[in-house]
């Protein structure tokens, strides 16, 4: 795919990820350790978007499964999805609050490990519902989060789509060499239920890593970060993260979901990032997206 004519700072994805293929060598020193930078921008936003689909598929799923088995007003129902086990309380499609059990259990080889709790304060098609979410020994890729978020319903647009507010706060995960990155800021979510697609309409996250490097992640104006029904990563789209060291904006780091080795938007892991930095640095890395599980 043709590079982006971008010149901004993304972040989704850089480390977990090997590098390859870059496109201009450089021996400048770009202002910043790339790899550190790297992993750490990545893990703020790749762990809460994933955390995000994991909520959403499990509000959903129990609601489409109380009605598919004629549960009404049970205490609580159990179901699973893969190695995901599921607790619903009150188990009907009518009562609020109601909490939701998301259980990954412990098996270290497993993508997720550890328990989120979701509290819905009503039914999140309606404008106003809020869900709140608690993390209990949580790992996403062997990183460990924490914190208290919550998503607020804000109904359905005019092209079908229902839309969110995902407000992460204060929260802290584990970034580069274990170091713990502190993260908060807002995601505003779509999903069109025909489609079944998913679209980051707007993102803007701040964040700081044990070394006090700071990141402002935040997503293109035009190029949308979206999942479709059909394919397990987010495979279109771009985000921008520009990168401080003591208050001061140093560089940045451009992903562009939409490249692949193949036609540009095909459903694959491949993406391209657009590193720069001082001294006129400036590279280009292949990366690898998380697949959504």
């Amino acid at each position: 795919m043709k590079k982006l004519s971008l010149y901004l700072a993304a972040a989704l994805l850089l480390i977990g990820l090997s590098f390859s293929g870059c496109k201009k060598e450089s021996t400048a020193n770009p202002g910043f350790n790339i790899t550190e930078v790297g992993t750490n921008a990545v893990w703020c936003l790749e762990l809460p978007m994933d955390i995000y689909l994991q909520v959403d598929r499990a509000i959903r799923s129990q609601a489409d499964s109380i009605a598919s088995n004629k549960q009404s007003n049970s205490t609580s129902y159990s179901y699973t999805i893969g190695y995901i086990n599921y607790t619903v309380s009150p188990a009907d499609l009518t009562t609020y609050p109601k909490k939701i059990t998301v259980d990954f259990g412990t098996t270290t080889t497993n993508p997720y490990t550890g328990i989120m709790t979701l509290t819905l304060s009503g039914d999140m098609h309606v404008a106003g519902s809020k869900c709140a979410i608690v993390y209990s020994t949580f790992k996403a890729s062997s990183s460990t989060v924490s914190g208290n978020d919550s998503i607020v319903a804000l109904g359905m647009n005019s092209s079908g789509s229902y839309n969110y507010q995902y407000k992460l706060h204060s929260d802290e995960l584990s970034g580069y060499n274990s170091g713990k990155v502190s993260y908060s800021g807002n995601i505003y979510p779509k999903f069109n239920p025909t489609t079944k697609a998913y679209v980051m309409d707007s993102v803007l996250l701040n964040a700081t890593d044990a070394s006090l490097n700071g990141y402002k992640i935040y997503s293109h104006t035009t190029y949308k970060l979206t999942k479709l029904n059909t394919c397990d990563y987010f495979n279109t789209g771009a985000i921008n993260t520009e990168v401080s060291v003591g208050g001061v904006t140093v560089g940045s780091i451009a992903f562009d979901f939409s490249y692949s080795t193949g036609t540009s938007g095909d459903c694959d892991a491949y993406g391209a990032s657009y590193v720069y930095g001082q001294n006129s640095y400036s590279n280009t890395y292949i990366f690898y997206a998380m697949k959504f599980q």
